[in-house]
């Protein structure tokens, strides 16, 4: 923001002389910076408002005549909704089912748990450092100063900022400032704002308890629900989390970010453009964003943007497009043989240029491109990208309920007609259940023990290959390899460490992936005693009579969400093909939080890959600093340098903190599989608790045949879904 200099000075009644005493300054600079206003330091800016008696804020007020009304994306998703609010209505006329009737793969509560993920609208982040205007971009995209703005730092807690129209009847004020354990996937749930509300009020509420060194910090204030009528909101929720420090104190916010994002807007102020420190952000938040491609202009991740904030005038368009190459070349050069090497977010270095941005409010031609692309990704990229996989998901819940649902009903038809068959094969599988409880034991004592050989294989991967890497004379070469000329010394100060840590973070994380992996047969193992149970009865001694269906892959996943986290299950539940894993991911969307913040259910596999990210985006950015106090000075450059990385890292930790992490995600992954065991263990004694009742009563005919009549009435429902979205 250019500020009136001399309408301020005027306005305070001062000389120049006097202003020039107050803000300690020469009478000359003071001339020159009101003949240039946009030439202005933050600092001296600040130190001028003071002297002139207003706040930041005031005077950006003063300076605002062209204010915007913000960007305006139309309701893309009005034909959507609308179809899921008939969907709504639909599944409120349900068919009851019958308490006694066993437990089926999907129920109309739970479609109605994924109608309530679908109809969410994506979520636009505006991250950065602490220094870069991330909440400037976010008050010019709303066309408000609502959120508070200043050249320094302020925000300090999670602001949600949503549509007036989504605010629930309840919460009657513009903003409700939350504590820590506010799960934001349930900002519509009034006992859980309720429970994690500390106070509410206008939008000077934010401002009083929501940004740094205010009340807030005396009350434990970490979130913030924020209603705005901004055309904005209606195609989107905005989400402002403070800026990062270079102490690491918010080291964690990447991750958690990354789980919150549907489109990311990554702040770094031009000058000093993409320091190391972004560079570990940066690794970790790509990690967990689901590249969407534009299909208008074919632009690959449309829902990400990386922008040079602060482009103020006194940068020629020259010196910026230069900024931007250059820091397109240096990232590149970070995540080219990682992050955007991997099959899911693979991009070229001119694809990434594509993706960068400059910012300077007051200059239409540095905002008008982020603008647009903005735009292109609410009504466009994310719109298609969202409406299609729900399309799909519908269509696949519709098919796949009306055919589980068709197979139970023939079973139970076959029972009526058999019914002493089918109790015959009830009571087997009850005769059976010693061997049946000792099989699965078994199962589970070997999932078990594979997890304890996958720690053992972990830690000596960290102990031999990691430590290895992190040896002075490894580190040595792996700078000459980066950094290979005289020329890229300072580079090599400033970025090898950052580059170090991505190649750690990306070998760990590879290694963990492919461990993983290694368990799935080990889960189908487990599953499958269950079909064993049942598949031993279909013999000729019961007259071919095939058991009644048991669903153990839905019951294993409902105990999984349970668990909120997985672990190295997430490999098995992202590739779950049948109804379970839509109910396990609705779930999961509400359920799982990391360091009080809940995430969505995007990106479940980046998980893994992303262990042991938190702790060395920690470390990092404290060995950054380090490096960035040390001088280097004279030959061999490269071995000196590779020594002080190697001594700081073992000083920080690094190697210890990694297998801290290590172990604590193979403790996860064991306590999500005791959950779904659990889970599984006790529906199916329901299953056959329900079953058994039903066959063996002396109105069995009666109420097996009301059983059918309930299925069916279900199997008609499900087949009945109203959906057809327009071409």
């Amino acid at each position: 923001m250019i500020l009136p200099l001399k309408q301020m000075r005027v306005g305070a009644s001062l000389s120049q002389g006097d202003l020039a005493l107050r803000v300690g300054i020469s009478q000359g600079q003071v001339s020159r910076y009101e003949s240039a206003p946009e030439t202005i330091p933050f600092d001296i800016a600040h130190a001028w408002c003071q002297a002139c008696g207003l706040s930041i804020e005031a005077a950006m007020r003063l300076s605002a005549p062209n204010k915007q009304s913000g960007i305006d994306p139309g309701n893309p998703y009005s034909d959507l909704h609308g179809n899921l609010d008939l969907l709504r209505q639909y599944i409120s006329a349900a068919p009851a089912i019958p308490a006694d009737l066993p437990s089926l793969s999907m129920t109309p509560d739970d479609l109605c748990l994924k109608v309530n993920q679908w109809i969410r609208k994506p979520t636009l982040l505006i991250t950065g450092r602490f220094d870069s205007g991330k909440t400037r971009i976010a008050n010019a995209l709303l066309g408000s100063d609502n959120l508070p703005s200043q050249y320094t730092p302020t925000t300090s807690v999670v602001t949600f900022v949503r549509h007036l129209s989504d605010r629930p009847h309840w919460q009657k004020e513009d903003v409700w400032i939350m504590k820590r354990g506010f799960d934001p996937g349930r900002w519509n749930d009034q006992a859980h704002c309720a429970q994690f509300r500390l106070i509410a009020g206008g939008y000077e509420t934010l401002k009083r308890f929501g940004t740094k060194d205010s009340e807030g910090d005396e009350i434990g204030a970490k979130a913030a629900l924020v209603y705005m009528g901004a055309p904005l909101l209606q195609a989107c929720t905005l989400i402002d989390v403070p800026g990062f420090q270079d102490d690491a104190e918010d080291g964690e916010m990447a991750t958690n970010s990354a789980a919150l994002a549907d489109i990311l807007l990554y702040t770094s102020p031009a000058n000093g453009f993409l320091d190391a420190a972004d560079f570990l952000h940066l690794g970790q938040l790509l990690r967990g964003l689901p590249p969407i491609d534009s299909p208008r202009t074919e632009m690959r991740y449309g829902n990400f943007f990386l922008i040079a904030t602060h482009a103020a005038p006194s940068i020629l368009d020259e010196q910026l497009q230069l900024i931007l190459d250059k820091g397109s070349r240096r990232l590149y050069k970070h995540l080219g043989d990682s992050v955007f090497a991997s099959a899911s977010h693979r991009l070229t270095e001119v694809q990434l240029r594509q993706r960068m941005f400059s910012f300077w409010y007051e200059t239409q031609n540095r905002r008008e491109a982020l603008e647009e692309g903005v735009i292109d990704a609410l009504t466009d990229t994310l719109p298609t990208a969202i409406t299609k996989r729900i399309d799909e998901e519908v269509k696949d819940i519709k098919a796949k309920t009306r055919a589980n649902l068709r197979k139970r009903i023939e079973s139970y038809e076959a029972a009526v007609s058999e019914i002493e068959a089918a109790r015959e094969n009830i009571d087997s599988l009850r005769e059976r259940a010693p061997l049946h409880k000792k099989e699965v034991r078994k199962a589970k004592a070997e999932f078990k023990a594979e997890v304890e050989k996958m720690r053992a294989a972990s830690k000596v991967f960290i102990e031999r290959d990691l430590a290895k890497s992190l040896q002075a004379e490894s580190i040595e070469a792996f700078i000459k390899k980066h950094f290979p000329t005289k020329n890229d010394k300072e580079d090599a100060k400033k970025d090898a460490v950052a580059k170090l840590l991505e190649d750690v973070q990306f070998r760990l994380g590879g290694f963990l992936e492919k461990e993983s992996e290694k368990l799935k047969p080990f889960v189908e193992k487990y599953l499958n005693e269950y079909d064993v149970s049942l598949g031993s009865l279909k013999s000729a001694e019961f007259g071919g009579f095939e058991a009644i269906p048991f669903d153990a892959q839905g019951a294993f996943a409902g105990g999984l969400a349970a668990a909120g986290t997985l672990g190295a299950l997430v490999l098995w539940a992202s590739a779950m093909g049948n109804l379970g894993g839509y109910i396990l991911v609705a779930k999961l969307a509400s359920v799982l939080s990391i360091a009080g913040l809940g995430v969505g259910s995007t990106g479940l596999v980046t998980l893994v890959a992303a262990i042991g990210g938190p702790v060395t985006l920690a470390v990092g950015i404290a060995t950054v600093l380090t490096m960035g106090i040390w001088s280097l000075f004279g030959e061999a450059w490269e071995s000196r340098l590779a020594k002080k990385i190697s001594k700081t890292l073992q000083e920080k930790g690094l190697l210890e903190k990694i297998q801290e992490k290590s172990d604590a995600f193979w403790d996860t992954s064991w306590t999500a599989f005791e959950h779904g065991a659990d889970a599984i263990e006790e529906k199916f004694a329901e299953y056959l608790a329900r079953n058994e009742t039903l066959l063996n009563d002396k109105d069995s005919h009666k109420k097996i045949e009301a059983a059918v009549a309930a299925l069916e009435d279900l199997r008609d429902f499900f087949g009945g879904i109203p959906w057809r979205l327009p071409v």
